[in-house]
């Protein structure tokens, strides 16, 4: 997994941790503690190539134990890059952003129900469903902004690059 910064204007900083591999094969450990210590954390299933939550008591436990989803898929998961793009503040991370708003809504596999948003290529706009919980993809924001920033520059970015090919068909 990485975690990136930008430092001072225009240099990004990007600390590559390892995956700890190890810990995917586990299986999910609800350590131990007191009801009041409780909290929601995500495991990975091996078998189901997928994240799911479970409660967690606050001590011991093992390391099969993460704060999201994408957390999860990105240290387990061979699909992660796939499901949740790299995090960052760079053009390539931007580019995985927009990728992942082509992927289809996924409500997901739990019982919860959660309003969240996804980008319809279809439809060429946003729209709601009710996300379960857990099991997904990148194509899933909390507000209509997220969406919104990404889908305002991504028009922008087709409209001039589509104004470019014209200018080079024109040109011979």
């Amino acid at each position: 997994s990485e975690f990136c910064t930008t430092l001072f204007t225009n240099h990004i900083l990007c600390l590559l941790f390892p995956k700890n591999l190890a810990a995917c094969s586990l299986t999910a450990d609800v350590g131990t503690g007191s009801e009041s210590e409780v909290r929601a954390y995500m495991y990975y299933d091996a078998e189901k190539d997928n994240c799911y939550p479970f409660r967690y008591f606050g001590s011991g436990g093992n390391a099969n134990r993460f704060i999201t989803e994408r957390q999860c898929m990105r240290n387990c998961s061979n699909r992660a890059d796939e499901l949740f793009p790299k995090d960052g503040k760079n053009i390539i991370a931007f580019i995985y952003e927009i990728q992942a708003c082509y992927l289809p809504k996924k409500p997901g596999e739990c019982v919860g129900h959660y309003l969240r948003y996804y980008y319809s290529p279809e439809h060429h706009k946003c729209k709601s469903f009710y996300w379960t919980g857990c099991v997904g993809n990148g194509n899933r924001f909390l507000t209509l902004s997220c969406y919104m920033l990404t889908w305002n520059f991504l028009g922008l970015a087709q409209r001039n690059m589509g104004k470019r090919m014209e200018s080079l068909q024109s040109s011979h």
